[in-house]
């Protein structure tokens, strides 16, 4: 990487822990984190998770009722929204999701 890409990469990550989206950890299934560039975006960091997707064992669920889905909300006294940044906080909290950088 360059040195105007291990800028920018730490920039993300120091942004990445202010605002508590990721917190710095060990795991053993830890995957690199690299600097997508392409043409008109800017910079994008990526984590590579080849390996990670080498050891995972693929686990196939049935889709619910759509129909009784609707059915249950229509009926629902009250509805409430979730935080979505919590959601997907809570979805990334495992061993498996952490990445790797030599910033931190």
């Amino acid at each position: 990487m360059s040195a105007r890409q291990t800028e920018l990469l730490q920039e993300e990550i120091r942004k990445m822990l202010k605002y508590q989206v990721t917190e710095i950890g060990e795991s053993d299934y830890a995957s690199p984190m690299i600097l997508v560039e392409t043409p008109e975006r800017d910079p994008m960091p990526c984590i590579n998770y080849r390996k990670l997707n080498e050891v995972i064992k693929t686990q196939f669920y049935t889709l619910p009722n759509i129909e009784h889905r609707i059915e249950t909300i229509a009926a629902a006294k009250y509805i409430t929204l979730l935080d979505k940044k919590r959601l997907l906080a809570d979805s990334f909290n495992s061993k498996s999701s952490v990445f790797s950088s030599i910033h931190h």
